[in-house]
């Protein structure tokens, strides 16, 4: 049964929806009481500059407590180049110092019963604000321009005045304000154009000034401040119930995270927080529903008894409200949402193949995020092609065909005589693979053999009928043999590699990691290889290079 609801209201909230502004419009078109946002968790509440809207916040990043935007987009033009950018001003809260323990169970119910199921790690990121400032704008070159000490009705706080300029698109200026409370800091945090700045200074400051203390009057929930699950080496069913409490857990931090105007809405077993119209929602669901059906049905050898989540889909009403979602957002494996937003493009737009590509990546890493990650390559980037640019939905299932893309990409690869056999293809060194360019005709050949082995007729010939399922089977046992290897090896070697000094150390310790990569990657590569086609004969691969290049033409 579906339940539909609007976003309830929580801490962190925005306390003046625009409902609520419109009726106070109406009933005193004199009197309008600026934009709030007020938390009683952490006990505080601060002006929002005018016309600037809420932007829900990802349920992984506890230390975000408030984000708003400007409704208006400034642009910032170079003088060298001539190109122009835009930007909307954002306004973040973040909270830090908060006292909680280092470990512990979080309370879950799975199928009614309470189990102390999920072991986390509570992990606090960033020492203060600086350290915040340090890790998410790493590589921008910033500068404290300006650092003092002010009072706001008795609460002391640390202003500091910040440029971006070196390695930065444009100039960018962040003004933040870092009031002191009793056990937690809150930065209230403003990124602009340095060139927009001075217009806005004067609203910044009022903002900044408006800080106040209020009483706590809610407890902040440990459970929703889930970061990091360790799964353990538990079996299947420990893991379902590790898995369904933190199913339980995000759903209800994305809840409470959600601005009033968006709708929440259980559809089949997914959660759908939907800022676009319910039409949309649906195919959106459909969609998402429809390729883990095909992900059971095409793959059900892989690990048939571990449980996937299901995801929260959450529904943007355009592309710049899911990238403001995303900015100063992070990623955990605890993270359950597809995100998407509703394109102008409609149908044809690209957003319904991230959306098949999403809803692959996050079945299989429920599956076996190891074998996920390690893949042969060409496997790897078919399935990953083969969903986000052929796949769509005909009526309640999936189906995969070859866009005009790949047709024309292969085509000039038998003009030019260098189109590649599927001996050829599997048996290409890794590095072959390294950062493999967007509509390369290396990417569309393993995207068109991958579909021909899985959906085509590679899938009911004798010879490669099963072919894919003994590939994933040999890796997963391989692997296997190999993270048993290194447990063993590890303790057996305590030494610790020294630390590089000087940069040249570090420059040689990054080729030597690189390196180091490449031959692990190559030498599980060739094992999984050995172990699938060792009973091949030459006449076997004469025999799938002929037919496959056949279907090819």
């Amino acid at each position: 049964m579906d339940i539909e609801q609007k976003g309830q209201p929580c801490s962190g909230k925005a306390m003046n929806s625009p409902f609520f502004l419109k009726s106070i419009l109406l009933l005193s078109p004199f009197v309008l009481a600026p934009l709030e946002h007020e938390d009683p968790q952490l006990g505080f509440k601060i002006d929002v500059p005018k016309d600037w809207k809420e932007i829900a916040l990802a349920t992984n990043e506890r230390h975000l407590v408030g984000k708003y935007e400007s409704d208006r987009k400034y642009y910032y033009t170079d003088k060298t180049f001539g190109y122009t950018m835009e930007n909307r001003p954002s306004m973040t809260m973040i909270a830090f110092g908060e006292k909680s323990d280092s470990s512990g169970p979080v309370t879950g119910k799975v199928d009614g019963e309470k189990n102390n199921v999920v072991r986390i790690t509570y992990k606090n990121p960033y020492d203060d604000y600086l350290d915040y400032l340090r890790k998410k704008t790493s590589g921008a070159g910033w500068f404290v321009d300006s650092e003092e000490t002010v009072d706001v009705r008795g609460i002391e706080a640390t202003a500091y005045d910040i440029k971006i300029e070196k390695s930065s698109n444009a100039p960018m200026r962040v003004n933040a304000w870092v009031y002191h409370l009793p056990g937690v800091d809150i930065a209230v945090e403003f990124i602009l154009f340095e060139s927009v700045y001075p217009k806005l200074k004067r609203s910044l400051n009022k903002s900044f000034k408006s800080f106040k203390v209020i009483e706590r009057t809610e407890t902040r929930d440990k459970s929703t401040e889930l970061l990091e699950v360790d799964w353990g080496d538990d079996t299947p069913q420990d893991r379902m119930k590790t898995r369904k409490a933190v199913e339980e857990n995000q759903r209800k931090k994305a809840q409470e995270n959600l601005p009033e105007d968006w709708i929440v809405k259980e559809m089949s077993r997914y959660l759908v927080l939907n800022h676009a119209d319910k039409k949309h929602a649906k195919k959106v669901v459909n969609q998402v529903d429809a390729m883990f059906k095909w992900l059971d049905k095409t793959f059900p050898y892989v690990n048939p008894e571990e449980y996937v989540r299901a995801p929260i889909i959450r529904i943007c009403a355009n592309v710049e409200e899911e990238r403001s979602f995303q900015r100063g957002s992070s990623w955990s494996f605890t993270n359950i949402e597809i995100l998407t937003h509703k394109s102008t493009a409609g149908a044809s737009s690209f957003e319904w193949g991230y959306l098949n590509r999403r809803a692959m990546s996050f079945w299989f890493s429920d599956k076996d995020r190891s074998l996920w990650r390690n893949l042969p390559t060409w496997l790897k980037l078919g399935l990953d092609g083969m969903s986000r640019y052929g796949g769509t939905l005909k009526g309640s299932k999936m189906q995969f065909a070859a866009t005009s893309y790949e047709n024309e990409s292969i085509r000039e690869s038998f003009r030019q005589e260098s189109v590649l056999l599927p001996s050829e293809l599997i048996r290409l060194p890794v590095g072959k693979f390294r950062n493999v360019p967007r509509g390369s005709s290396l990417l569309w050949e393993c995207v068109s053999f991958t579909r021909w082995l899985l959906e085509g007729p590679g899938a009911k010939s004798k010879l490669t009928k099963g072919l894919a399922e003994e590939i994933i089977l040999h890796a997963q046992v391989v692997l296997e043999e190999r993270a048993a290897k290194e447990k063993k090896e590890k303790e057996e070697d305590d030494d610790e590699e020294a630390e590089p000094m000087t940069e040249e150390e570090e420059d040689a310790a990054f080729e030597a990691d690189s390196n180091k990569w490449e031959v692990r990657t190559q030498a599980f590569v060739d094992e999984v290889f050995r172990r699938t086609f060792e009973d091949w004969s030459e006449k076997d691969w004469a025999s799938l290079d002929k037919t496959y290049m056949k279907y090819l033409k």
